[in-house]
């Protein structure tokens, strides 16, 4: 879980200007994407460890208040109150500024979660809506019923691969999910429950792909390979020692940045497409 003074770091990382620093219990941040000030708790010696971000009270009535709540770990403090929160709003029958506070577990999650509330992750979601929304048109069009399934899905593996979907997640991962190779032409990005299962909204889930090397993406698509909630390989006993060899693959592979959005996916593939 992350301290304020590491929210404080990365939120300077994300260009936040430090506007009201004199309170004696928060720090607010600052900046121009973002409709409300950002505090983080302080204390005049170490770090605070317990829900140390305050989001304005507002954002419980925002239409991305849902997406929230999941970026935050645990459930808000949503009447958390402090002296210090200038220009937040008064707390009912009190002389306190109120607020909600919340946890992060990690940098991606307060990444994410900087991404919706300065609306950067909007316009990321419907980049990969529209985009998607045209892969769905030419799936059920009469063209794409007519070709042969294995065909049809060819089609969509490769529009897939080259969407802002790709993107996301070579900005997650920062390459190769397992081996981090950073070479992105090497790279393949795919769905962990696969496109034709997935509904439409964990089609466009991020945390519903993988970024692999060619041999380790087809292994997983096919089966032979899967992964734990720790990020261990698991590998069909189909898979013998010798062809292990041959496709780089070793029972030391694992995911290198697990997260926990991830694991109701794995845990489909695991029951579903894995060979065991």
């Amino acid at each position: 879980m992350l301290d304020s003074l590491e929210i404080c770091r990365l939120l300077e990382g994300h260009g936040c200007s430090l506007k009201y620093k004199e309170k004696a219990y928060a720090r607010g941040y600052e900046h121009p994407s973002l409709e409300y000030p950002l505090f983080v708790k302080h204390k005049a010696i170490g770090a605070v460890g317990l829900q140390p971000l305050v989001l304005h009270p507002a954002y419980r009535k925002s239409v991305h208040w849902e997406q929230i709540k999941a970026l935050t770990q645990g459930a808000p403090n949503e009447n958390y109150k402090s002296t210090s929160l200038e220009v937040f709003p008064r707390a009912l029958d009190s002389t306190s500024n109120t607020g909600i506070a919340v946890n992060c577990a990690d940098d991606e999650d307060l990444r994410s979660l900087f991404a919706v509330l300065t609306g950067e992750s909007t316009a990321f979601e419907q980049g990969l809506e529209d985009e998607f929304s045209l892969i769905e048109t030419f799936e059920q069009s009469s063209f794409g019923q007519q070709i042969e399934s294995t065909e049809r899905e060819a089609i969509i593996r490769a529009r897939v691969g080259q969407s802002v979907y790709r993107q996301a997640l070579l900005k997650h991962w920062q390459g190769c999910a397992v081996s981090g190779i950073a070479l992105a032409s090497m790279l393949r990005a795919s769905h962990i429950k696969p496109w034709r299962d997935a509904t439409h909204l964990e089609r466009l889930d991020p945390f519903n792909g993988l970024l692999l090397t060619p041999n380790l993406d087809q292994a997983f698509d096919q089966g032979l390979i899967s992964f734990t909630d720790e990020g261990d390989i698991i590998i069909a006993q189909t898979l013998t020692a010798e062809l292990q060899r041959a496709l780089g693959i070793t029972p030391q592979c694992r995911l290198r940045s697990l997260h926990d959005r991830h694991l109701n996916y794995l845990a489909w593939h695991r029951e579903h497409v894995f060979s065991g």
